[in-house]
């Protein structure tokens, strides 16, 4: 049989590893939490840049046809230059 001083030195290891082990989880739990924090803040910054890419193709399409109508209002009118050269 163990003697009463050794089984209650094997009580506070058994105490201490299930105290370090607690400690432990609670890390990885914070960690993991951050992690998630992290990752939340991520995809809502992807929506966002998302977001402003999208208004930014609808506002480079309308310059696009603005510019492709005044080619088009410049082009109906005869240019000094292309007007010597056609001759």
């Amino acid at each position: 049989m163990t003697e009463p001083k050794q089984t209650d030195m094997q009580s506070l290891y058994i105490q201490g590893a299930h105290r370090e082990g607690l400690r432990i989880a609670e890390i990885l739990a914070a960690r993991a939490q951050n992690h998630v924090g992290a990752l939340a803040v991520s995809e809502a910054q992807k929506a966002m840049a998302e977001k402003a890419r999208d208004e930014l193709k609808k506002k480079v399409a309308a310059l696009e046809a603005e510019l492709a109508a005044a080619r088009g209002e410049v082009s109906d009118k005869p240019v000094a230059g292309k007007a010597k050269s056609a001759r």
